[in-house]
């Protein structure tokens, strides 16, 4: 197992799940304006549990705002362990964190967080609830499990084409205090989940609490073009653990362009926009992709402009029709899509739109009309009012 992977020491684990796991806590705990000009580098350091460690970690906490101060508090169950040297901090400044561990703590990850919180200042009468921003920093302390443990840090697969190797690594930690003597396979399930490949990784020893990192490519010649996930799975003597196991999926292409989707109306009696959705199914990039559109029963045609598409990616194409000339108020197109060499047809229908009313025209006429009878039947009541007069007299 050893390989292609290279051997971590306890203090080089920064890259793998303790690195993943003190950023998900970053983003959950903190409460801050995203910001180029105020953080805190670096955002963690990785501990192996001594009995009895003391250590000192500097925090540099930035911003460009003038003037800004933050409260430094300590959060976390190691923070009755932990001191700092400065509880407030104007404007940019390094924090010292000194940590002084007991002589046992509980198994796994235990953490202090760091945290600088913004001074809100006074801004007078009427000046509303200002936002406080937090900044977030953390030391996390690994202590090791009695016996044997392990943990998959990280797996991942990247996509490929048909008959091409599919590429993987993977992080294997051996968090307990014994060594461990791992066993290692990928399972490749296709999309109805029919198992499809079994790849044995071979077996190799990982010293407690250290890790190993397993890169290598899988032989995809047997399976066909589609989507696969593949499930990882470590395996040693005296684990009491579920089975250890984690997945990813990826994709092998096939040189084929699906036409997704089209314009399903366009205007009538002039020059109209015809836009075609197109996908790759291919894993790498593909340029002078264009595509042909024929007006089915006439001699109305016209193309697309070319365009260069990535791989797995999906672009709009968009050419011209003229339908000054097309009497039917709905038809069918067929698109003829070229790339590579290669070409994908589909035939869709569309139709004209409907013709607009001009409901201005015609309201405006409807007054008129309201108007003329309004002044017929005031003429017809004045003349009848001076015939009435006209016999009193």
């Amino acid at each position: 197992m050893e390989s292609d992977g290279d051997k971590i020491s306890p203090m080089a684990r920064s890259g793998g799940f303790l690195r993943t796991v003190s950023f998900v806590l970053f983003l959950m705990f903190s409460i801050s304006f995203v910001s180029a000009g105020l953080g805190v580098r670096p955002p963690s350091y990785e501990l192996n549990f001594q009995p009895g460690l003391e250590s000192e970690s500097e925090f540099g906490f930035y911003s460009d705002e003038p003037g800004a101060e933050f409260d430094v508090l300590l959060e976390g169950n190691l923070a009755s362990y932990t001191t700092i040297d400065k509880p407030r901090i104007n404007g940019s400044e390094i924090v010292t964190v000194t940590l002084k561990l007991p002589q046992a703590l509980e198994p796994g990850l235990n953490r202090v967080f760091v945290v600088g919180r913004q001074v809100l200042k006074d801004q007078g009468r009427g000046a509303g609830v200002g936002a406080r921003v937090s900044i977030y920093a953390s030391v996390i302390v690994y202590v090791p499990y009695p016996g044997k443990y392990a943990e998959i840090g990280g797996f991942e697969t990247w996509d490929a084409n048909f008959g091409e190797e599919v590429q993987y690594s993977l992080e294997i930690f051996s968090r307990g205090e014994d060594d461990i003597t791992a066993s290692t396979e990928i399972n490749v399930f296709d999309a109805d989940g029919k198992g499809v490949a079994i790849y044995g990784l071979g077996t190799g020893m990982i010293p407690g609490q250290e890790s190993t990192i397993l890169r290598s490519t899988l032989d995809t010649s047997e399976l066909d073009p589609g989507n696969y996930k593949a499930v990882a799975t470590v395996n040693y003597p005296g684990n009491t653990q579920d089975p250890i196991k984690s997945e990813d999926d990826f994709r092998l292409g096939e040189l084929v362009f699906n036409i997704v989707n089209t314009s399903a109306e366009v205007g009538r009696d002039g020059i109209f926009p015809f836009h075609i959705e197109v996908e790759s199914l291919w894993n790498d990039p593909v340029e002078g992709v264009h595509a042909d559109v024929l007006v089915v029963g006439t001699d109305i045609s016209f193309p697309t402009p070319s365009a260069n598409i990535p791989g797995f990616g999906k672009k709009r194409l968009t050419g011209y029709v003229d339908t000054s000339e097309i009497e039917m108020e709905s038809f069918q197109v067929k698109v003829t899509l070229h790339y590579e060499g290669k070409t994908s047809e589909k035939i869709v229908n569309v139709s004209l739109k409907k013709k607009e009313r001009n409901y201005t025209l015609i309201g405006l006429i409807i007054a008129v009309m309201l108007l003329a009878l309004g002044f017929i039947i005031w003429t017809v009541l004045k003349l009848k009012k001076l015939e009435r007069r006209g016999k009193k007299k």
